[in-house]
């Protein structure tokens, strides 16, 4: 609702509100206006928000409520607009009896009675227009009726005014209009002629807001010769103070009278040309990102340029001077127009020596003050830059310097190198020209040995999820990569791709393509599914890929990498697709209702309810048509629950990939953009001679590390509480052991044993084995748990020892119960805060035979 008036009853509570400032509930207010606006659509609040919002612009006088900005006009009831028409309207003649006679006021007279009193701004919850027009209509004296034609203002060629009445309607003013006149005795319909144009108030010209349709005959025909044509145009650009753009160019044929009585038909090229703020106007809410109004108008300046295939005809120039819906040369105006390149090349200038932004902003306005920079047609071309767009000019001479003549050379030489370590599995250079459409994009694939393993390891009946990301080199291109979830649930990138993009081409989808062919043919194993957003790119190329790799199918059926789509995603394109095009409660109800399609878990259910939901808002077309749109054969499957039925590693997101871009680009490449492509392959995958990015761990060298320690079971998917103490314990044992070396001891690489120290017991040693994962102290043996003593020696190893890492017996392996002889006790010490024991000893009769076997093994490396 654009703008609300109170009713009696709202407007009463409104004034309660006021005087006792207490603010009604939501189904207060519902009671006494259902009409009332809302805040939000989506918020259960969204009445009170937009009732204390409408309170604070208000005031209370004495007996009526009133606007913040004119206390003297009190808003009026939508009730009472009937009773204040009447009273208004109506003057009682004191010459006949009674008063049974009155007369109509003219609807000036009326208009200026009300707004004395009363509020008559729209914007100010004051009578509405439609509430004016309808009493009008309603009254006896019919007033807005037409018998005579008006005589409004007409524009001429010239653009001056030739007539214009003294009682033109223009339309209500905001408020009261006391210094108006107006005549009474108006006979033509007021809302028609207010329609039909409208005064800017700034450039003191009539501008035409509905122009009519132009016809052939409205232009002025000009001929001239081949060789004058951009002279011509120039000089109607500045003659016109227009800035002319090329809209439409077809072949057609036209007619040219040569002579009184001949006319000849000639075949050519017409080429429009139209006033920069032609166009249909965009509405608001096609503009998400940019909050102003549209460039686009609708202006009628055009220039017809015909040019006949015969070279011996001249050109025909067909002119339509007259601009509609904008004032050119205006403040307003200048701003949709093109910097002109002067302007442009000094700000380049001024950035280049080192100056800021706003110093080169104030060099500019200095120059143009003192005249230093040549005349330029304010009509034609806009003389000042933003600050914005000192800032991208600023940011694009930054990449400019990065990108070098010799970086493609460097990025060609060592995918190479890659390619000869097998680290490169696809590489193809950049060839626009080639006449195989395969062979033009540029598309380089990366897999590291390491990275195979894992997306063989964790692949099967598990999912990948793809999504690309922007901004990390120099040129612009796309990096596509893969993750695979490992037994934790965290992501493992599997693959790096780039690609180029160049506009108006398929070379990226033709690279995508390109590159999942050449990673499937390397791999022997297959996810169950591929998830990726609603990109159809991705979405074309994968599937291109998939149809042709003959494990990904089984007796004519797909049953591996099946394309599934990240269910965020789809619920992003319901939220600003479709929820926007309709009202508060509706958007809500349709939301929920698609929410629960997408969560059925069989096809017959998902058919019930989607023709219940056809059912239900068969009346809101725009939903039905969305809707059938996700309901074709080739979507359906990709975001419906049922259609993901199979094992795919619980993941239904894209949340994995898209949170190894951010480690990525926030920590490897540590917030910096645009790097050289070589440089980015270093940081990606490592360097070719020592595998490592500037000294630093590369993306894969991280993964690898963190991988290796989930492995060993360091980190766990859903780790309880105790054991993050363990963990944290364990830590606080290394910190201990970098300022006095006795706490943990080496005994054996071969079996990798260790004597560490109690940390609640003096004199308590405790006995470790790696290759075992067991430990002599309480919690080991009797809780069945690893303990933080076999924690702090894996940590021990991971950073004295990596060379030792693969001795490690992984976590599943720790079977205590299997060194405890049967029917024979164990002892434990409940003194032990921690829950540990003392060391056992060879010559201890109260040790239970798993504890004798264990120290037995240390028997020989160690002492008691």
């Amino acid at each position: 609702m654009k703008f609300y008036s109170f009713n009696g009853a709202a407007l009463a509570l409104m004034e309660r509100s006021l005087r006792e400032g207490i603010d009604p509930d939501e189904g207060e207010i519902l009671r006494v206006d259902p009409t009332f606006p809302t805040k939000s659509k989506l918020s259960k609040t969204g009445r009170v928000q937009k009732w204390r919002e409408i309170k604070s612009k208000l005031v209370l006088d004495q007996d009526f409520v009133a606007h913040c900005e004119a206390p003297n006009h009190r808003l009026p009831a939508r009730e009472d607009i009937e009773r204040i028409f009447r009273q208004s309207h109506l003057r009682t003649n004191p010459e006949c009896d009674s008063g049974a006679s009155s007369s109509h006021r003219p609807w000036r007279e009326t208009w200026e009675l009300i707004s004395s009193m009363y509020q008559t701004n729209v914007k100010k919850f004051g009578i509405t227009r439609e509430g004016f027009e309808h009493q009008l209509d309603t009254c006896s004296c019919k007033v807005s009726v037409t018998p005579a034609q008006p005589q409004t203002a007409q524009t001429t060629a010239d653009g001056n005014d030739e007539s214009e009445s003294e009682d033109e309607f223009v339309g209500f003013p905001d408020e009261s209009d006391s210094d108006s006149e107006g005549s009474e005795t108006e006979s033509y319909d007021l809302f028609e002629e207010m329609d039909i144009s409208v005064r800017d108030p700034k450039a003191g010209i009539k501008i035409h807001t509905r122009p009519r349709t132009v016809s052939r005959h409205d232009y002025q025909n000009i001929t001239i010769s081949r060789d004058t044509l951009e002279e011509h145009i120039e000089n109607l650009s500045d003659t016109h103070n227009v800035h002319l753009k090329v809209v439409h160019t077809q072949k057609t044929t036209v007619s040219m009278k040569i002579r009184d009585n001949e006319t000849i038909h000639l075949l050519g090229t017409m080429k429009t040309f139209a006033c920069h703020r032609a166009g249909t106007p965009r509405r608001k809410r096609l503009c998400k990102r940019r909050r102003r109004k549209s460039r686009a108008v609708g202006c009628s300046f055009r220039v017809k340029v015909f040019t006949p295939n015969d070279e011996s005809q001249p050109l025909q120039v067909r002119l339509y001077p007259h601009h509609c819906n904008h004032t050119p040369g205006s403040e307003e105006d200048s701003c949709y127009m093109p910097v002109h390149q002067t302007v442009k090349q000094v700000a380049t200038d001024c950035l280049g020596v080192g100056m800021t932004v706003q110093q080169t902003s104030n060099m500019l306005q200095s120059m143009q003050q003192s005249g230093t920079i040549e005349i330029i047609n304010k009509g034609r071309w806009r003389t000042t830059l933003t600050r914005k767009e000192l800032t991208q000019l600023q940011y694009e001479m930054r990449c400019s310097k990065r990108v070098h003549q010799d970086d493609w050379v460097g990025t060609y030489a060592k995918a190479e190198r890659l390619r000869d370590q097998g680290v490169c599995i696809f590489f193809q250079e950049y060839d626009p020209d080639n006449d195989d459409p395969d062979k033009r994009p540029f598309v380089l694939v990366l897999q590291t040995e390491w990275q195979r393993q894992a997306a063989e390891r964790f692949s099967p009946n598990s999912v990948w999820t793809v999504d690309s990301t922007f901004g990390l080199n120099s040129y612009g291109l796309p990096v596509f990569s893969a993750v695979v979830p490992n037994q934790n649930r965290q992501g493992l990138p599997i693959f790096y791709l780039i690609t180029s993009n160049d506009k108006k081409t398929k070379h990226e989808e033709t690279g995508v393509r390109i590159g999942f062919e050449a990673l499937l043919e390397r791999m022997s194993a297959r996810p169950n599914a591929i998830i990726i957003d609603k990109s159809l790119t991705e979405k074309r190329a994968i599937e291109s890929a998939v149809q042709n790799d003959p494990l990904s199918w089984e007796d004519g059926t797909q049953s591996k990498c099946h394309l599934l789509l990240c269910w965020f995603h789809v619920k992003k394109a319901w939220t600003e697709n479709l929820l926007p095009k309709l009202e508060g409660q509706m958007a809500a109800d349709v939301y929920e209702k698609l929410c629960g399609l997408m969560m059925h878990p069989t096809w017959q259910g998902f058919e019930e309810n989607l023709v219940q939901f056809y059912s239900e808002f068969e009346n809101a077309q725009q939903v039905t048509k969305y809707m059938r749109g996700w309901d074709c054969d080739e979507w359906r499957s990709m975001w419906v629950r049922a259609g993901r039925m199979f094992p795919h590693g619980d993941t239904d997101t894209t949340n994995l990939v898209e949170r190894h871009w951010e480690l990525i680009k926030y920590t490897t490449l540590n917030g910096r953009a645009n790097h050289r492509l070589d440089v980015l392959m270093d940081a990606l995958i490592g360097n070719p001679d020592d595998g490592t990015f500037h000294g630093g761990q590369s993306s894969v060298g991280f993964y690898m590390e963190k991988q290796k320690e989930v492995d060993m079971g360091l980190h766990s998917a859903r780790a309880t509480v105790a054991e993050r103490n363990r963990q944290s314990r364990a830590e606080m044992y290394m910190q201990a052991h970098s300022k006095d070396s006795s706490v943990l001891r080496l005994q054996s690489e071969a079996l990798l044993l260790f004597k560490i120290k109690s940390s609640s017991k003096k004199g308590v040693r405790y006995n470790v084995c790696l290759t075992t994962m067991i430990c002599d102290c309480s919690d080991n043996f009797n809780n069945a748990i690893i303990c933080k003593h076999i924690c702090a020696c894996r940590l021990y190893v991971h950073k004295f020892k990596p060379h030792l890492l693969a001795n490690i017996a992984p976590p599943d392996a720790r079977n205590p119960t299997s060194f405890l002889v049967p029917n024979c006790g164990s002892s434990t010490d409940n003194t032990d805060e921690t829950t540990e024991s003392q060391v056992p000893t060879p010559e201890s009769s109260d040790n239970s035979a798993g504890k004798h076997c264990c120290a037995a093994s240390y028997k020989q490396h160690t002492g008691p």
